[in-house]
C-alpha cells in the first residue's frame, strides 16, 4: 500500500475519502512524533478546525453560566407577565401591595394562609405547617433568587394556591401578593 498514501485525500468531500485520508495519515505516519499525528488541520482543513474552536466556546460558555447561573427574570418583569395575564381580565386596574398583604396573611380554605409556612415576614425563614421543611425566605430583597424563574413562579402559585384555597390563584392575587413581597425589605 505504500502507492496509497494520501489516496482519497482531495477537495471531493466525500466521507469515504475523508475516512481513507485519516487512515492513511495514521498509517503512514506512525513514526512521527505525537505533535504531528495530531494536526487536525492537515487532515480535515482549517474550515474544520474553525468549526470545532467555535463548537468548544460555546460549549465552554454554557458550562460556566450553568455553574454561575443569571437569572432569567427579575421580580419585576415576572410582574409585568402577571400583569399583562391580568389585564385580560375586566376592570383590572393595577395590582395593590395593600390587598396582597391582606390576602398573604388571610386563613382560607383548611384554615390555612400563605403565612402559615411563610411566616408574617416573608423575609424570614418560614416552615412548612405539615412537614416542618425549612423554606428560604420568599420576600426577592431577602432572597435574590425568588421570583427570577417564570416556570418555578407559576408552579409555586398553582401548588401552593391549590394547597390554600383549593383552587388555582387568579393573575389578580398573584400580582397583588408578589407587589406586597417587593415591599418587604430585608431583614
Amino acid at each position: 500500500m505504500p502507492g496509497t498514501r494520501g489516496a482519497g485525500r482531495g477537495s471531493s468531500g466525500h466521507s469515504t475519502n475523508l475516512l481513507n485520508g485519516v487512515r492513511d495519515k495514521f498509517i503512514f505516519d506512525a513514526e512521527l512524533p505525537i505533535h504531528k499525528l495530531l494536526n487536525v488541520t492537515s487532515i480535515f482543513g482549517e474550515t474544520w478546525m474553525l468549526r470545532a474552536i467555535s463548537v468548544f466556546g460555546l460549549v465552554i460558555t454554557a458550562a460556566g453560566l450553568l455553574v454561575n447561573p443569571a437569572y432569567a427574570e427579575t421580580p419585576v418583569e415576572v410582574l409585568a407577565v402577571l400583569k399583562t395575564e391580568a389585564s385580560a381580565t375586566p376592570g383590572f386596574q393595577g395590582f395593590s401591595a395593600t390587598h396582597g398583604e391582606s390576602f398573604f396573611k388571610t386563613k382560607h380554605s383548611h384554615d390555612l394562609s400563605c403565612s402559615s409556612c411563610h411566616t408574617d415576614n416573608p423575609a424570614a425563614q418560614g416552615k412548612h405547617a405539615e412537614t416542618d421543611k425549612l423554606i428560604k425566605p420568599l420576600a426577592p430583597a431577602a432572597n435574590p433568587e425568588r421570583f427570577t424563574d417564570m416556570k418555578k413562579v407559576a408552579k409555586w402559585f398553582k401548588r401552593n394556591c391549590n394547597d390554600v384555597l383549593d383552587r388555582e390563584c387568579t393573575p389578580q392575587e398573584k400580582g397583588d401578593v408578589l407587589a406586597y413581597l417587593l415591599t418587604v425589605p430585608k431583614n
